[in-house]
């Protein structure tokens, strides 16, 4: 029997609520990056990429409480915050979120395959 592969960006699924003008830009860019890898995935390893990437992005680690700006997203939504991530937006809701649901996809792809 063939089973349906299932990818990392399936636990990207938008959260009701935003930090800055420019977290749905990045979280979109996170999307599209791990759009080709494959489920199961190490929730260990997926936390540590967020936090390069979210690095490489800004310049600065992330830390809860900071503001980041990220030139390439300045524009794309007019207002204060234009170009912004959000510090406390990634550490206390976004990057949690992203691991329970990784840690769910992680489950019911294990559970596929024991079928």
């Amino acid at each position: 029997m063939s089973k349906m592969k299932r990818f990392v960006s399936e636990i990207f699924v938008e959260p009701e609520k935003w930090g800055l003008r420019g977290d749905p830009l990045f979280w979109e860019y996170l999307k599209n990056h791990y759009a080709d890898i494959e489920a199961p995935y190490p929730i260990e390893k997926f936390h540590s990429e967020i936090l390069l990437i979210f690095q490489d992005f800004t310049g600065s680690p992330l830390e809860k409480g900071e503001r980041y700006f990220v030139s390439e997203y300045a524009g794309v939504h007019t207002g204060m915050s234009s170009g912004q991530l959000d510090g406390s937006f990634w550490v206390d809701t976004a990057i949690p979120l992203l691991l329970n649901r990784l840690k769910k996809l992680n489950d019911e792809c294990i559970l596929l395959r024991k079928l």
